[in-house]
């Protein structure tokens, strides 16, 4: 009997070295499998992102297609064209002003050379990656009324891009629907 205690103590215990050593080693999350891909509308002139796109990120490194770039939300760039040898001779390309002094959150998105990316008050602006040039923005017009009725000020974590159209979430929206929900 107590042999049989001491084999089963030294399996459970190889089997939780196993668990914790499997638990410590990188793995890309898999995305959802997609058979195949909805051509991109001519009309919409936005930039096209669908699941099969994300899925296949690591063929276009060059772009940043979601928030974390791939389905595993890692936030890593393959991209090697900068590294130890040549990081000394980096330089400011270029710049945009923001209308705020507020904080900014947002993960920009890269697609085809545009960026999209959001700030405070939940305003859209998006620019020519390679230029900074400003293509267009939007401006929801957040009543400024609700910066007190948060916790944490107007920040904005960023646009979403999906199948020719740009998501945003503004503040007036989320604060409206909670106070309805404790009613």
């Amino acid at each position: 009997m107590e042999i049989r205690r001491a084999a089963c103590a030294e399996t459970l215990i190889l089997l939780w070295v196993m668990v914790v050593a499997a638990g410590c080693q990188r793995q890309d999350m898999p995305g959802p499998t997609v058979v195949e891909t909805e051509a991109q509308p001519a009309t919409t002139g936005l930039a096209w992102v669908d699941a099969n796109r994300i899925g296949n990120a690591d063929a276009e490194p060059q772009n940043w297609l979601a928030h974390g770039r791939t389905w595993s939300e890692q936030r890593y760039s393959p991209l090697a064209d900068i590294n130890e040898s040549n990081i000394g001779d980096l330089g400011l390309t270029w710049y945009f002003d923001l209308d705020t002094a507020r904080g900014q959150q947002a993960s920009p998105i890269v697609v085809d050379g545009v960026m999209y990316t959001t700030s405070a008050w939940s305003k859209v602006q998006v620019l020519d990656a390679a230029t900074g040039q400003l293509k267009w923005q939007f401006d929801p017009e957040v009543s400024r009324a609700w910066d007190v009725k948060t916790c944490c000020g107007v920040q904005n974590r960023g646009a979403a891009l999906w199948k020719g159209r740009v998501y945003v979430g503004t503040i007036d929206e989320v604060v409206e629907k909670a106070k309805a929900m404790e009613a």
